[in-house]
């Protein structure tokens, strides 16, 4: 079976570079260019190509019938900047590091841009507000980064003017450009006529203009809400003005995309250009007692659009039904321009899919099959997590340990929880949630050595830091005889942890997934013989000793440089305590300047 998948892949990826040599004769060779049109905050199912019955995307309607339409597309996040970094980097938010606005993308791995500015691409981004100023890192590769200036964001004419110009001041090398579209984000307040356009005849109190910014985090912020609209002080009459505004900015955007599709067509570069459509995060609409994006991990905070065009390549009129995710990208862009980054991504290629010729494979060292989506929303409210293998999903909140699971295909608009009816779903997507915060967990260690002598220790570990609550898995242990790990790797995992009168025959050193923020530290009370270890603890590399017992320390003053700990142990009976950093590295403090942050208090995104 193993042999087939591969085969059929090697098939579908001879296919397309077949065409893409064709294409290329008849284009002298020219690699095709790259356009990614991001609309930020934009529904599908307010598109007419996904089904909605209103006329607000006429132009993406045309180019979804020109290439590949993906009819059911997860984000890894409910909002901006996490969800572009997955794009660009086909990493999750917790391995980016790009999960609150307090942290960069990190520089360990490559992006989508600096593959293509080494591979003789002309890189560029039009940027419509400061949630993805350079100060992010989301601008690494891309030789021309053009943000608003002194002012929060730009408006959708504005970005195709820029786009355009970009595209006119080039050299003639294939170039890579990141449209981005922000109109559909909130306050929705569109230009006339797109004011008026869906809902002329309200005479109600909202106006021609709406920011939901004070009902978004209602009661909205858990996974369980039973906020409507009436409790929000709106009547039906009003919710459906403020859909109307919403719509009005999709129909100004979709305006003005299409006048960047036919300035390319004007040019002649639209033939021989890969074109991406796709959004970042969806929007509420009260369907689940709130407002905005961010907070929930519902279907219309994370369900998005993903159109690809690419003439005499990718066939028009392809409707994808299969689940696909946003961390699918970057794989797919390079596997149409036959480029290998030589970096072992988290998300597969969709070529397969869009060919009709197999099915999408992973990575080696993946952490999961194509068919799995998994999402993190890590700022707004408590942590929250979402794995989708449809039709079952399931949503789990950190600080409350609640879960919630829905069968997609019955109920979409995932209103009856299906926990009870159906246990037996409930089992495999817990797996793939642990297998995921396992990996995407910091990792720390405690060792243990009594020496020559008997001695008895209690340990506790916390992961809790006021009214955040993260998770305790114990994972490993070694030494200290026979079964050591007896009454520690049974511990279930939870906020807290804690061994009382541990008494091992020699050294033990037993690893922890902790998944907490990493800004707040994680908490110890260790104790020899009952007595708190002062003297005995030590921590990190410099194995400075705690001020007090018990203590709490962040991640970053336990760190060493691998698993094994400091390279010198002290006298025994001791305690080591250290930290080790995952794959991609450790947190890039974002140091926004003055104007950044006042931007982003504009947008609402900071206080």
């Amino acid at each position: 079976m193993f042999v087939g998948r591969v085969a059929m892949r090697s098939l579908a990826v001879l296919a397309v570079t077949c065409c893409l040599a064709v294409l290329g004769c008849g284009r002298e060779g020219r690699e095709p260019n790259v356009l990614i049109i991001g609309i930020d905050t934009l529904r599908p199912d307010h598109l007419g190509c996904y089904g909605y019955d209103r006329r607000t995307s006429p132009n993406i309607d045309r180019l979804a019938a020109e290439g590949a339409i993906f009819k059911n597309t997860v984000s890894q996040s409910p909002w901006t900047l996490p969800s572009f970094g997955t794009v660009f980097t086909s990493l999750y938010p917790s391995q980016h590091g790009a999960g609150t606005l307090l942290k960069r993308v990190r520089t360990s791995f490559p992006t989508l841009a600096t593959i293509l500015s080494e591979s003789g691409y002309r890189t560029g981004a039009v940027i419509s507000a400061s949630v993805l100023h350079s100060e992010t890192g989301i601008s690494r590769g891309f030789q021309d980064y053009a943000v608003p200036e002194g002012r929060a964001k730009r408006r959708s004419d504005e970005v195709t003017d820029v786009a355009l110009q970009w595209i006119d001041n080039g050299d003639g090398s294939p170039f890579f450009l990141f449209a981005h579209y922000w109109d559909a984000h909130d306050p929705y307040e569109p230009l006339p006529p797109y004011d008026t356009m869906f809902d002329p005849s309200y005479q109600g109190k909202i106006g021609n203009r709406f920011n939901p910014r004070g009902l978004m985090l209602s009661a909205a912020s858990h996974i369980r809400s039973p906020a409507s609209i009436e409790s929000q002080g709106l009547s039906d009459e009003d919710l459906n003005h403020i859909i109307s505004l919403y719509d009005g900015e999709i129909a100004f955007e979709d305006n003005e995309i299409g006048r960047l599709l036919e300035g390319l067509e004007e040019r002649g570069m639209k033939e021989n250009t890969l074109i991406v459509l796709l959004s970042d995060h969806g929007e509420e609409f009260s369907e689940h007692g709130g407002f905005g994006h961010g907070y929930t991990m519902f279907s219309e905070m994370i369900n998005v659009a993903l159109i690809l065009t690419l003439p005499a390549v990718i066939p028009g009129g392809r409707v994808i039904n299969e689940q696909v995710r946003l961390v699918d990208v970057t794989p797919t862009i390079l596997d149409l321009l036959g480029l290998d980054s030589g970096f072992t991504f988290e998300g597969a290629s969709l070529v397969p899919l869009v060919t009709g010729k197999g099915k999408p494979v992973a990575g080696p060292h993946a952490l999961f099959p194509p068919s799995v989506a998994y999402s993190e929303a890590l700022k707004d409210g408590p942590e929250k997590k979402a794995v989708t293998a449809y039709p079952w999903k399931l949503i789990y909140d950190l600080s409350s340990s609640d879960e919630i699971l829905f069968n997609l295909k019955q109920d979409p608009g995932e209103s009856e929880d299906c926990m009870r009816e159906r246990p037996e779903a409930i089992a495999p997507l817990e797996e793939l949630l642990s297998r995921a915060l396992l990996e995407l967990s910091d990792t720390w260690y405690v060792e243990v050595d009594p020496g020559d002598e008997h001695h008895s220790f209690d340990i506790a570990l916390s992961a809790e830091g006021g009214a955040t609550r993260g998770w305790i898995c114990p994972f490993e242990v070694s030494g200290g005889g026979p079964s050591p790990g007896s009454g520690i790797l049974s511990k279930a995992p939870g906020s807290t942890f804690e061994i009382r009168d541990f008494r091992p025959e020699g050294r033990v050193t037993m690893g922890f997934k902790i998944h907490i923020p990493r800004d707040i530290p994680a908490g110890f009370n260790i104790r020899i013989d009952g007595k708190p270890a002062t003297t005995e603890t030590f921590i990190g590399e410099s194995m400075v000793n705690p001020e007090h017992i018990p203590f709490r320390i962040p991640a970053r003053r336990a760190r060493t440089e691998s698993a094994s700990g400091p390279l010198e142990r002290p006298q025994a009976p001791y305690i080591l305590v250290w930290h080790v950093e995952g794959r991609y590295g450790g947190d890039i403090p974002a140091n926004l300047s003055e104007d950044v942050k006042k931007d982003l208090r504009a947008l609402g995104y900071i206080q």
